[in-house]
């Protein structure tokens, strides 16, 4: 379920479940240099992606299964954590007779993280923090996990809260906020996800002074790109070569069994030149712009 926009300014305050396990170096997807960008508001805001839509999908049936085991919900309810601790939480839902929270995910076939025995508590490290952060806000003992796996259906697991683990949250987020966040600090030695660095709010026309002791950083991208070229234009070479070994075979046998084949295959897609000559307002009508920083040298005149 998508987060009301009272719910997003709120988590521009504090930080969230997503967020600590990112701050804590355990979310493969996010780092605390990207936490750092989005809570000091240097980010635009981030456009709906094939996953976050899958899981706006799903969360309701998810629930819905949660809901046929554990009874009746609250659902999309929000938690501040108490006292002086800079968290909140969005909880999926909340067992109304327990009050314990319910973090719901769905997972796709190709993600590669670990799901143990229905029941347990074998689930990914950024997952167990998640929940953590949970029972924080909601003082609660235990957080219940049900998940739509692609290749188990819906699975119940269950995390209860482990005081060394309270510690650790209670501490890096304090410090984290306010040295990081608070004091417009980027965390040190940790570089943002590219995707997320093209979010990052410029200023039209601005201009830096690089200093020599940082422009090497600099040199060994123009290095590493020129050597990427390289090797684009040898593995093309190199492509073109097998392929003529083929000649008008459209496979070939190597001597340790494996096949190297070259076979056609197909793909729809809109013809969108003729789609715009024939039809133009239809073409207007459903086309988008993207914009996107791109990174280039502009020699000195």
């Amino acid at each position: 379920m998508a987060i009301t926009e009272e719910q997003r300014q709120q988590r521009k305050s504090c930080l969230g479940s997503s967020d600590m396990a990112a701050v804590l170096g355990l979310d493969p997807f996010r780092n605390a240099a990207d936490v750092y960008l989005e809570k000091t508001g240097k980010l635009k805001e981030q456009e709906e992606t094939k996953v976050m839509r899958r899981g706006n999908y799903l969360e309701p049936a998810i629930l819905n299964f949660a809901e046929d085991v554990l009874g009746n919900l609250n659902r999309n309810v929000f938690f501040k954590a108490p006292g002086d601790l800079p968290m909140a939480s969005n909880v999926d839902a909340e067992v109304i007779e327990t009050k314990y929270p319910v973090e719901a995910k769905s997972v796709g076939l190709f993600v590669g993280e670990h799901w143990g025995d229905e029941g347990s508590d074998e689930i990914p490290d950024r997952v167990i923090i998640q929940c953590h952060v949970h029972m924080i806000c909601t003082q609660t003992a235990f957080c219940h996990v049900p998940v739509y796996l692609s290749a188990r259906e819906f699975v119940m697991f269950g995390v209860a809260l482990s005081k060394k683990i309270v510690d650790v949250i209670c501490t890096e987020a304090a410090s984290f906020w306010y040295n990081c966040v608070q004091k417009d600090t980027p965390p040190e030695n940790i570089v943002p996800a590219e995707v997320v660095m093209k979010r990052i709010r410029r200023g039209p026309g601005t201009v830096i002074d690089i200093p020599d002791d940082v422009a090497i950083l600099v040199n060994n991208w123009q290095e590493k790109n020129a050597a990427y070229k390289l090797a684009t234009k040898e593995k093309d070479r190199a492509k073109a070569e097998v392929i003529n070994l083929l000649g008008v075979s459209e496979a070939g046998q190597l001597p340790n069994g494996d096949t190297v084949t070259y076979l056609s295959q197909s793909r729809k897609m809109i013809d969108s030149k003729r789609l715009t000559a024939e039809k133009p307002a239809i073409a207007a009508e459903y086309l988008k712009t993207t914009t996107y920083p791109v990174l280039r040298i502009k020699k000195a005149k």
